[in-house]
């Protein structure tokens, strides 16, 4: 359900009330479920804590850190306010807050120049190849990165781009 919805509706780039598109999209597909439970379980996000730990690594060694992420204002509050997010993270850039979503080179364009950084002194790290071979087409240092590969991949790509030292915890 997620996933079409968050191509169908604006809210990712801040336009549409994503709980308004997510009852339109309910009742298309005949589903009575209430929209608050369906907001409920859309807020369900795994966070993981090796991931958690390396980036505690990252921003110890004095990097910045910070997350891109395609989010709707619903979920993007409730990752700020119940998973914390600003707590581990420099910046946090919603496509909902940015007007603009991933693969979209202007998110990437608004976030260099927010962060006042050259694209070159950016690593962009992603799951998705367009959000990537998007990155790159502005001058970003991006890399793919397969989430079922886990924290020690992770580890080498930050390592290969950026002089971290790994004893910080």
């Amino acid at each position: 359900v997620g996933s079409e919805m968050c191509i169908r509706d604006s809210s990712l780039t801040g336009g549409e009330d994503f709980a308004k598109s997510a009852r339109q999209l309910l009742d298309r597909w005949h589903i009575k479920e209430p929209v608050a439970d369906f907001l409920f379980r859309w807020n369900a996000i795994n966070t993981n804590k090796a991931i958690f730990k390396l980036i505690r690594q990252v921003r110890a060694s004095g990097a910045l850190v910070c997350l891109g992420s395609n989010q709707q204002h619903y979920r993007a509050s409730y990752m700020r306010s119940a998973l914390k997010y600003d707590d581990h993270f420099d910046h946090l850039f919603f496509s909902c807050a940015m007007a603009f979503a991933k693969p979209d080179p202007q998110f990437f364009r608004l976030v260099h120049q927010q962060l006042k950084l050259k694209p070159k002194d950016i690593l962009f790290v992603d799951d998705s190849k367009a959000n990537v071979e998007s990155a790159r087409s502005i001058g970003m240092i991006a890399e793919t990165f397969d989430l079922e590969a886990g924290v020690e991949n992770l580890k080498l790509i930050i390592g290969a781009n950026m002089d971290v030292d790994w004893r910080h915890e």
